[in-house]
């Protein structure tokens, strides 16, 4: 008897408990599966989204490699401008950046550096997003802020033309004996096999060496 007393009372609690909190139940139940299904819905867009955005860069850097300007550039504003959210668009930035310096246009290709820098959180994409703002700001006569860029990368990553772009700002500023250390670190720091790029250096080494 005790047995069916306390079974019963179970069933009473029960009944109680569904009474006050089924609504609730039943209500976070319906939240948890929209939450879920929604994290599906956008799980999917985002790959669907990476899909288009991969193909769309593939276009740009194909147009690059064959100097078709306009047409990379209409595929790197296509990325910018419908796929932000994803890892191309940093890369198309840098991109467009390179386009707007060829075009002569300096302004706007410090404009795509800085999207860069803003909207990539890879430390790679961003040194080399400041390294290349800096050497545009220093060709822009900026060579505060092109040191205030520079100065701005962290880590290791693409050591070799820091230093170059470092060396290229102490020639602006006339300290030659910076510059020519700058370059040295630039060429101890090279990445193997870069012939031509060693042979460019040497050329700057041995400028400043000459003044």
């Amino acid at each position: 008897m005790a047995y069916d007393s306390t079974e019963q009372e179970q069933v009473e609690t029960l009944k109680r408990f569904w009474s006050e909190n089924g609504k609730a139940l039943i209500g976070g139940t319906l939240i948890g599966l929209v939450a879920f299904f929604g994290y599906q819905t956008w799980n999917s867009n985002q790959k669907v989204e990476a899909e288009a955005a991969s193909t769309e860069y593939m276009r740009l850097m194909d147009s690059l490699s064959t100097n078709r300007l306009e047409e990379a550039a209409s595929s790197g504003s296509q990325i910018i401008g419908s796929y932000a959210d994803t890892a191309y668009a940093p890369l198309s930035a840098l991109a467009m950046a390179r386009i707007k310096l060829e075009q002569g246009d300096t302004v706007t290709a410090r404009a795509h550096l800085n999207w860069a820098i803003k909207h990539s959180d890879i430390p790679e994409i961003q040194n080399l997003a400041y390294i290349r703002l800096a050497a545009i700001l220093l060709s822009d006569g900026l060579v505060e802020q092109a040191v205030s860029a520079l100065d701005k990368v962290k880590g290791d990553s693409f050591a070799s033309l820091k230093n170059e772009t470092l060396g290229d700002i102490y020639v602006e500023m006339k300290s030659n004996d910076k510059a020519q250390q700058a370059y040295k670190d630039a060429m101890a720091t090279m990445e193997q096999g870069a012939g031509q790029r060693a042979n460019f250096l040497q050329m700057k080494l041995d400028d400043v060496a000459g003044l």
